[in-house]
């Protein structure tokens, strides 16, 4: 439910999150569009993964209307 909020809440106030414990890429990895600070930005989508105990994995999408 947390990261649901965070999602909803990004959408709303117009910023992208830093990704938690990123300090640096591994230059082996894709060149990615990697958040190490928090931005802004305008976002129309945004996707929550879940990943539980047992394979109960979930996926929401949220849309801003």
């Amino acid at each position: 439910a947390l990261e649901s909020i965070i999602c909803i809440a990004a959408m709303r106030d117009r910023f992208l999150p830093a990704n938690t414990n990123l300090a640096s890429a591994d230059p082996e990895c894709a060149m990615l569009d990697y958040v190490f600070e928090p931005r802004s930005a305008t976002l129309a989508h945004v996707m929550n993964n879940n990943f539980a105990f047992g394979g109960v994995n979930t996926s929401l999408i949220f849309r801003n209307v």
